[in-house]
């Protein structure tokens, strides 16, 4: 099996749920985790996970030292922009690993191994959680040197790395909160010019949600079970689920009931631990739900019809229908 480790590097504060994370993490015991941080290290947190205690300032040195030329981290944002480059940063800890991945703090893992197949990891040498386009939130890339420091093949990495703006160039280029286009090359143009020449094999498809996503139902629910992730709206199980907008605009779930158990259910209105439900049931309750909807609707078709035809009998039955009330 290939060794995978994903790596977080963090300041600030931890979020409120990290004990929730750190469960999602536990139920992968065959990938590993580095987290590099200025935040209080948890007293207890799963086997597979390393911390390494680091600020600001010291990633700059290590980045500087690393890279060759001199850079400096006053805003955490800007991490995004170097995320691509961790497999030079951390290259001593990830010497045993076939694979480094790029992670945040802001999501709910599922089961990873059930969508990064030994398979896929044989064929590609960058797999990441999107169809349309690489996110920094997830992305594995193969450890070896050419996939390592591919960061150089983009046209200007320097000018980024060394600016204060936050470019996104683990991405697309898009200016963080400003969201403002900008023509800087980033990793997702340099990627599709090498597909384009055949130069690399990059795997895109969306096995996750995000917040962004199904932010249009504020009745979405997701359920957690021993590191299998469900969407309850339609009982797909997704290998994680990106809080995303919900973090910058500390609307992440802020309430929460107690600590992380094997069963836990979590929507915008907070995370809750809960009992095993039964999938099977649940799907037979979400039919039947759907079904007495449609019923109900076309009942109300057709009493629209008959008041329109014959308003005497639907005044009629409708009478009737209070008396019985």
């Amino acid at each position: 099996m290939k060794k995978i480790c994903i790596i977080v590097v963090y300041f600030g504060k931890f979020p409120n749920f990290l004990d929730f994370y750190l469960k999602t993490c536990s139920y992968n015991p065959t990938i590993n985790w580095l987290i590099y941080t200025n935040c209080k290290i948890p007293e207890n947190y799963p086997q597979n996970i390393k911390f390494i205690k680091g600020t600001k300032k010291k990633f700059s040195e290590l980045a500087s030292k690393k890279l060759g030329f001199k850079v400096s981290i006053k805003n955490p944002y800007k991490l995004c922009d170097f995320k691509p480059t961790y497999g030079i940063l951390f290259e001593e800890q990830l010497k045993k690993f076939d694979f480094w991945g790029t992670g945040d703090l802001d999501l709910f893992y599922g089961n990873i191994r059930k969508f990064i197949t030994n398979n896929m990891l044989k064929k590609y040498e960058i797999i990441t959680a999107r169809a349309d386009r690489m996110v920094g939130h997830f992305t594995l890339y193969k450890n070896i040197p050419k996939i390592n420091y591919l960061f150089k093949k983009t046209k200007n990495y320097k000018k980024v790395f060394q600016s204060k703006e936050v470019y996104g160039f683990d991405e697309r280029n898009q200016i963080i909160r400003k969201k403002k286009s900008i023509k800087e090359d980033c990793m997702q143009d340099l990627v599709s010019r090498l597909i384009n020449k055949k130069e690399l094999k990059v795997f895109f498809k969306t096995i996750i949600e995000e917040y962004v996503c199904v932010n249009w139902d504020k009745n979405w629910k997701f359920y957690w079970a021993k590191g299998k992730l469900v969407n309850l709206k339609n009982l797909k199980q997704v290998m994680y689920f990106h809080f995303l907008e919900t973090l910058n605009n500390k609307k992440i779930p802020k309430k929460i009931k107690g600590k992380p158990i094997d069963y836990f259910i979590f929507s915008e209105k907070g995370i809750f631990p809960c009992k095993k439900i039964n999938l099977k049931l649940y799907k037979l309750s979400l039919f039947k739900n759907k079904l007495n909807k449609k019923i109900n609707r076309k009942i109300g078709q057709l009493g629209l019809f008959i008041k329109k035809y014959d308003p005497k009998f639907y005044y009629g039955l409708k009478k009737l229908k209070t008396k019985q009330k």
